[in-house]
């Protein structure tokens, strides 16, 4: 009998990770790609992508497409856009040659890694933001992840925004000056305040991904004891709570039983100066357990395309994908 295989693919607004696993949970191959989110690349880059990251792995061992037991897709902007939804899916079945694939929403990928996929909700503060969750029966909810124009509020694009605003709030007087504008200052060399304008409007546009490298900023000067910017935390903090409240309710979890809650996302960085606010915000619900991610997003994806095809995961197979 072959060697059975599952692949995860990771996808998030920046990259995308492939990786793949045997029947033991051994990491067998890895890659790397750009993103395949679906409002940022053409049907045909979104192929050549997923062909790339693909070949790239099962190259590694000699294997075809064929050879792949079943493959797990965390899309970013998944069934969001119900005109892409299909077309997704076609793209899928050309790559693979098979139907032995599942699709959901890159949020899916991150509750799989930091949860194991095990019932708990995780809390997404990346580019974007996003709350997901399962219970104990299987039934799934989010919560947040809106986009940028429609929300995403904690998120790293978020904080970019917030840091933009306060920038221009203490450059003109509306806020006394603090750290946030001496950094952004220092750091972008500017000999008059108003080419923040053209920073911001010209050099960076649209690119939530440029956008969202200014949140740094919020954290330095909170760091520093900065008000403003602690209190931008405040906001994320709340944003963060009443996301996860919002799933814990939809899911209608026991009142016996135990709610894990994970972070994942580069604002989670920040550590203690957010997650002590978020903690303050929940511990009310003596449910809730606050526990370390198990696993990295592209881990759990193949971890979902194990127990997809094969039923709950052993602890040996979580042992070794956790490393």
């Amino acid at each position: 009998m072959s060697e059975k295989l599952f692949l995860g693919i990771d996808g998030g607004g920046t990259k995308t990770g492939f990786s793949l696993i045997n029947l033991k949970g051994e990491a067998l191959a890895v890659s790397v790609k750009t993103t395949i989110h679906i409002r940022q690349v053409s049907q045909e880059d979104f192929r050549k992508i997923l062909n790339d990251g693909i070949d790239e792995v099962l190259n590694k061992l000699g294997k075809t497409r064929q050879d792949l037991t079943y493959v797990f897709a965390g899309v970013p902007g998944y069934g969001e856009y119900k005109d892409m939804i299909e077309t997704i899916h076609d793209s899928f079945r050309i790559v693979l040659g098979h139907d032995r694939f599942k699709i959901g929403n890159d949020c899916v990928a991150g509750w799989a890694g930091s949860q194991a996929c095990r019932p708990g909700v995780n809390m997404v503060l990346g580019t974007g933001a996003i709350a997901f969750g399962r219970n104990y029966e299987g039934d799934e909810a989010r919560s947040s992840g809106w986009g940028p124009f429609c929300g995403d509020e904690g998120s790293a694009y978020w904080m970019g925004r917030k840091a933009i605003e306060i920038f221009a709030k203490e450059s003109d007087g509306r806020l006394e000056r603090g750290a946030i504008y001496n950094l952004i200052h220092k750091d972008f060399k500017m000999e008059s305040d108003f080419d923040f304008i053209s920073i911001v409007s010209i050099e960076m546009g649209e690119d939530r991904t440029k956008i969202a490298s200014l949140a740094p900023y919020i954290t330095k000067a909170a760091e520093m004891g900065d008000e403003n910017a602690l209190k931008v935390f405040d906001e994320a903090a709340y944003e963060v709570a009443i996301a996860v409240k919002s799933v814990i309710r939809q899911l209608k979890f026991k009142d016996f039983e135990k709610i894990t809650i994970t972070y994942s996302g580069g604002v989670f960085k920040a550590g203690t100066l957010l997650t002590d606010r978020i903690y303050e915000l929940l511990k009310e619900d003596n449910r809730i357990e606050v526990i370390d991610s198990i696993m990295e997003p592209q881990e759990g994806a193949a971890l979902m395309a194990y127990v997809l095809s094969e039923g709950e995961a052993p602890e040996s197979v979580i042992n070794r994908l956790k490393g």
